[in-house]
């Protein structure tokens, strides 16, 4: 792995899911961080610029009511702009999804009834191809900027939830 490599963010509270995500993205070359909560991913956001979080929906609560998630990407936004969203859910409706992409800038959104490590593999390929590494300034505040250039890296190869949706479990989910 390179001296100082680029940073992913793991988002989840299930430690089966953080160790599945964990390995895909460190052997992408990416150093990963996890946290398994609002307040943790937040305090990581602050700390170091990463090239992409991949956030659970549903953080410490399995009846899905819990969309602390979308709280998280908004805190992606505000604390470290550089970082490319992914939001993986078991829970999502079409609006959560359509939420996500449109108003918190999500790259996609990806179940995880249907989650396949070799084509996460693919999206993580191409979301790293997309955009150069963003650059660390820690500004006279102390807080954390990412150089403008370093952009979200959303390209027209993105792989977004689409308009179509499949009913699994009584509930309709994105086709992502």
């Amino acid at each position: 792995m390179p001296a100082n490599p680029s940073r992913a963010l793991i988002v989840e509270d299930s430690p089966a899911w953080q160790e599945i995500l964990s390995e895909i993205l460190a052997d992408q070359g990416l150093a990963v961080d996890v946290a398994s909560n609002l307040e943790d991913a937040t305090a990581a956001l602050r700390t170091k610029p990463h090239r992409m979080a991949v956030i659970d929906l549903s953080l410490q609560d399995n009846s899905g009511q819990n969309e602390d998630g979308l709280r998280v990407m908004e805190a992606v936004r505000r604390h470290d702009p550089g970082c490319v969203p992914v939001l993986l859910t078991g829970y999502a409706t079409v609006e959560v999804a359509v939420s996500a992409l449109t108003e918190l800038g999500a790259y996609t959104c990806l179940r995880k009834e249907t989650f396949r490590r070799s084509e996460f593999r693919e999206l993580v390929h191409r979301m790293l191809a997309a955009a150069p590494p963003p650059t660390q300034d820690l500004g006279e505040s102390g807080q954390l900027s990412v150089s403008a250039s370093a952009g979200r890296g959303i390209d027209a190869n993105r792989t977004p939830c689409s308009s179509k949706t499949t009913r699994a479990g009584g509930a309709y989910y994105p086709s992502c």
